[in-house]
């Protein structure tokens, strides 16, 4: 019931500086510019990198007639028990939910999914205001309401050019041994592209799946959503070609099962591509389980879910549940970091499923090459001027002069999101053969760039009026027709004031750049203390299949951007390393993985992880499970933190433990440790408190001080909650009904970057104003995350346990519980309940 606006991802382009020749006829200087400079600069930002258009996704369906909620109920699922009961206790799960089905069936549920294996639940709707009912059910351990995953991409693709012959996929073969198996959780897939072999069956590379959006049997796309969908596809062709799995025989190539839970949904007027959360867990619950017969031998290797969710708070999450369980059962699972980019708060913007203990997240390395930009040439009667370094989307630009026709009518800068925006009243084109200016607000900017295509514009410039000029660089193609530059607050401002200009978009070279991270790479730490983001991969411009066909049936190809292109040339390495070593678990491929990467030098750890994934060329002697040891640091004495150690050379050895933190200091040496050949043993190891954050390594040393295994450390204080993380509620009786909205969590812009504060945990009492109990109305049992939004509610007098509510003056009370386990209580003001 979230009413939250649209947000737009956190980027780092400055809209370049204006740059003069006489006469001068721009604006006095403002307070941030120097009057003594020869140059004006009317720069937003002093530097841009590749970042990505998008929004992020909104956290809960719309409000409605309806409510749609995750049931979990008190007995565990499947994963809990040991592999030879658990046939058995799916039957048993399966008799005891035939129970609950009939109770909830007379609160007016309908039952969407049925959970055992990861979760022993329900996927429910039912009609709105019946939630705390349910959640008064005895056998309910939890209640949470569906949200919205988003694929983590933004790039747009090029769907023009045609597949190079060389990079179809050798043909498959009979398996001659039972190959792994990796499942992808996202969007559907278009089989028939011969980058994913050409086809679903047996003996191809795709061997099955489903659409848990319609309940097909295959996962194929809509195909009227090719453009909206097409997210499977190229992540599907991303690990299928892989350079990790180049060598295998085809005989021995890992197969791919395809579940569709990605869907376009109608949000505030505008159509997104997303995934809610009880498809998701719909889908897990196949990846461990194809043939759903509470036996998961079957079960995928590897499990990508190309999904991000930003902002966690770290409360209870039936998808975190669902993916501890699937570790658990011998599933690894990769997940994109997303693509949220950095915060200027103690918190980062690594949230759900990213955030889950247990999985591998993957953050974006950025192009090696520095970001296209261009300027935009004015002229205007006897003066010229120059906006330099505008960030340069979509299509090289030409150089010829066109005049420029700012879109302003009465209502001030049209957003450029319509075609009507770019017509007159007569319906003739305004900007045919001119470079027009359109706000920044509303649709995605390819889009834009298309409908002022379609009206005959030569170029297209995007005054971001009210932010810091930040913009994405993805390249050409049919989606970006023509070429678009970003345009800061002050630049575009300089347009309205002269309006006369004449201009030419001319772009600049780009020149090679070291590896750094991706701006848009969502970073740590997560609002439970974690690191966040474990390795990092190449997240711009991946070559990937794209669904369709070109001129004369040839295959297309896009290039992709996105932390979910860097999660699936991951999840393909980690494929390749349990194809190579079946014994291999998954906390083991996570460590092996970790030990192998790469650091950044001069990036923190935050940002990284472990650094850039790469194929371990040995495989280590010893696990260290967790990869990254995480903690909260405490102002004084040491945070005692347990990792498990496994030997994985087959015979027995002895190893000493130290702390070393980030200067190179041994901080403490740990006692030796015995390990059996092939066995785990758990160790305490002492993490120096004290203020700030802590960075080192837990390393693993043989007898003769030889280093044989390591992983980060990475220890900071719980980020407090602030004063205003939660509103007073305000209560509306004035249309007859009991209308509650409550402002809940704080999301805050500064600059390039987000401050984010979540709240969880968020319960609602009615106080009676003559003295008497509080009376809990909603929230029961729903422990997970309330992401920074206005939430809306409706009260009903009637109570979980059937009685109504006697009329009379109440005040409403709000509590929710932040990050660091502080709570936050607000009242609102008296209201007459009738």
């Amino acid at each position: 019931m979230i009413t939250s606006p649209w947000l737009r991802r956190a980027g780092l382009i400055a809209a370049g500086a204006l740059m003069t020749t006489a006469p001068v006829l721009l604006a006095e200087p403002t307070s941030e510019e120097s009057a003594s400079a020869p140059v004006r600069a009317l720069g937003a930002a002093n530097a841009w990198r590749d970042v990505l258009d998008a929004y992020r996704a909104p956290q809960l369906p719309p409000p409605g007639d309806t409510e749609s909620a995750v049931v979990e109920l008190n007995d565990p699922p499947v994963a809990a028990f040991a592999p030879g009961d658990r046939p058995a206790a799916a039957a048993r799960i399966a008799q005891e939910q035939a129970l609950v089905e009939p109770v909830l069936a007379g609160l007016g549920a309908t039952i969407n999914f049925r959970y055992r294996m990861l979760v022993n639940g329900f996927g429910i709707q039912l009609p709105a205001g019946r939630l705390a009912l349910v959640a008064a059910l005895p056998e309910v351990r939890s209640i949470t309401p569906v949200t919205y995953l988003a694929p983590a991409d933004a790039a747009a693709p090029d769907p023009n050019a045609a597949a190079p012959a060389q990079a179809q996929p050798p043909p498959t073969e009979p398996a001659t041994v039972d190959p792994a198996h990796i499942a992808l959780v996202d969007a559907g897939i278009r089989p028939e592209h011969p980058w994913l072999g050409g086809g679903i069956g047996p003996d191809r590379l795709i061997v099955g799946g489903a659409d848990l959006v319609n309940g097909n049997p295959g996962p194929e796309a809509n195909p009227s959503g090719r453009n909206a969908e097409a997210h499977g596809t190229e992540l599907a062709s991303i690990v299928l070609r892989s350079p990790a799995l180049a060598g295998l025989p085809p005989a021995s190539m890992p197969r791919l099962l395809a579940y569709r839970v990605v869907a376009r949904e109608q949000v505030e007027g505008s159509v997104r591509a997303l995934a809610r959360s009880d498809r998701v867990i719909a889908a897990l619950e196949l990846a461990v389980d194809p043939n759903r017969d509470g036996d998961a031998s079957d079960r995928a290797e590897v499990i990508l879910m190309g999904l991000a969710r930003g902002f966690d708070g770290g409360g209870v999450d039936p998808v975190d549940d669902a993916l501890r369980a699937a570790d658990n059962l011998g599933s690894l699972v990769v997940v994109p970091a997303g693509n949220d980019g950095p915060t200027f708060g103690p918190v980062g913007t690594i949230g759900g499923p990213a955030a889950a203990p247990g999985v591998l997240t993957v953050g974006g390395l950025a192009a090696p090459t520095t970001p296209r930009t261009a300027d935009l040439q004015l002229e205007v009667g006897p003066a010229s001027a120059s906006l330099t370094s505008l960030p340069l989307l979509g299509a090289d630009p030409s150089g010829a002069a066109a005049p420029i026709v700012v879109l302003a009518g009465k209502d001030g800068l049209a957003a450029g999101d319509h075609a009507e925006d770019y017509v007159d009243a007569q319906g003739h084109s305004r900007v045919a053969g001119a470079i027009a200016v359109v706000g920044r607000d509303g649709s995605p900017l390819a889009q834009k760039a298309r409908l002022a295509s379609q009206a005959g514009a030569v170029g297209l410039a995007v005054w971001d009026q009210d932010g810091a000029g930040l913009f994405p660089g993805p390249q050409g193609g049919a989606a970006w027709p023509i070429p678009v530059v970003g345009l800061g607050a002050r630049q575009g401002q300089v347009l309205i004031e002269h309006p006369g200009f004449a201009g030419r978009i001319v772009a600049r070279p780009v020149a090679p750049q070291g590896a750094a991270v991706a701006s848009f790479s969502s970073r740590g730490p997560t609002a439970s203390g974690s690191l966040g983001v474990d390795l990092l991969a190449p997240a711009v411009d991946l070559e990937a299949a794209y669904p369709g066909e070109g001129p004369g049936g040839q295959a297309l190809v896009g290039r992709l951007s996105g932390t979910s292109a860097a999660a699936a040339e991951v999840a393909a390495m980690a494929l390749r390393l349990r194809v190579d070593h079946p014994e291999l678990r998954p906390d083991d491929v996570r460590s092996l993985l970790v030990q192998a990467a790469a650091p950044l030098p001069g990036v923190g750890p935050v940002d990284q992880g472990a650094g850039v994934a790469t194929m371990p060329a040995a495989v280590a002697p010893v696990a260290i499970d967790p990869a990254i040891v995480s903690a909260t640091r405490p102002a004084t004495g040491d945070a005692s933190v347990v990792v498990a150690l496994r030997d994985l050379t087959g015979a027995a050895a002895r190893y000493r433990l130290a702390v070393q933190a980030a200067d190179g200091t041994v901080t403490s040496e740990g006692t030796l440790v015995d390990l059996p050949p092939n066995e785990r043993s758990g160790i305490a190891i002492d993490i120096p408190g004290g203020p700030g954050t802590f960075t080192g390594r837990l390393l693993v040393l043989a007898e003769d001080g030889t280093q044989v295994a390591s992983a980060p450390i990475f220890a900071a204080p719980v980020a407090p909650t602030p004063d205003d993380a939660l509103g007073p509620p305000v209560v509306d009786t004035s249309a007859g009904v009991t209308d509650v909205r409550v402002r809940v969590g704080v999301m805050r812009r500064s600059g390039e970057h987000l401050r984010v504060a979540p709240l969880h945990n968020l319960g609602m009492w009615l106080i009676p104003s003559g003295g008497g109990a509080p009376i809990r109305m909603v929230g029961a049992k729903q422990g997970g995350d309330w992401p920074p939004g206005t939430y809306r509610f409706v009260l009903s007098r009637r109570q979980a346990d059937g009685r109504d509510l006697p009329a009379g003056r109440y005040r409403l009370r709000v509590m929710a519980f932040g990050a660091d386990g502080s709570p936050a209580a607000r009242d609102s003001a008296d209201f007459q309940l009738s």
